[in-house]
């Protein structure tokens, strides 16, 4: 049997303890919210809308920062307004265009949303030094880069 790790398998294995990890959390130890909690992906959406929130921001400003297709975005965007977190709103200038523009129910959860997201990633990165992480980041952008290049041939 081979035991050579193979780096989209542990990639990918990464994803799904992120996943169950949030999905373990999304119900929020007896605490009461109105309606659904967002997911994982979800709360990073809604985070990005709050920190730019002075500037409008469309479906393609988002599928840009997330590098996510048209079609997932609309897709989570969908949800994420159904459950009462996000408006789509039409510009003066041009009617096709939908500015997305974050709800009430997201601002009464926003503090929630970004202790979480910055709880997680200080646990992501427990007991990983600094130059450790350079490394990190650096074989991710490389790797990154090769999915890029074989995406494109």
């Amino acid at each position: 049997m081979n035991t050579e790790k193979l780096a989209g398998l542990e990639i990918k294995r990464t994803d799904m303890h992120i996943r169950r990890y949030f999905e373990e959390k999304r119900g929020g130890e007896g605490e009461e919210r109105p309606g659904p909690a967002p997911t994982h992906n979800h709360r990073r959406i809604i985070d990005f809308l709050f920190e730019n929130r002075e500037r409008q921001i469309f479906q393609k400003d988002i599928e840009e920062h997330f590098d996510i297709s048209p079609a997932t975005c609309s897709k989570t965007l969908k949800l994420i307004e159904r459950d009462g977190f996000i408006e789509r709103r039409s510009v003066e200038r041009d009617a096709r265009l939908k500015e997305i523009v974050l709800t009430e129910k997201a601002f009464e959860i926003r503090d929630k949303i970004k202790k979480d997201i910055e709880g997680f990633e200080k646990k992501l990165v427990e007991g990983i030094s600094r130059e450790e992480l350079d490394v990190f980041y650096s074989v991710l952008d490389k790797i990154n880069a090769n999915i890029e290049k074989g995406r494109k041939k």
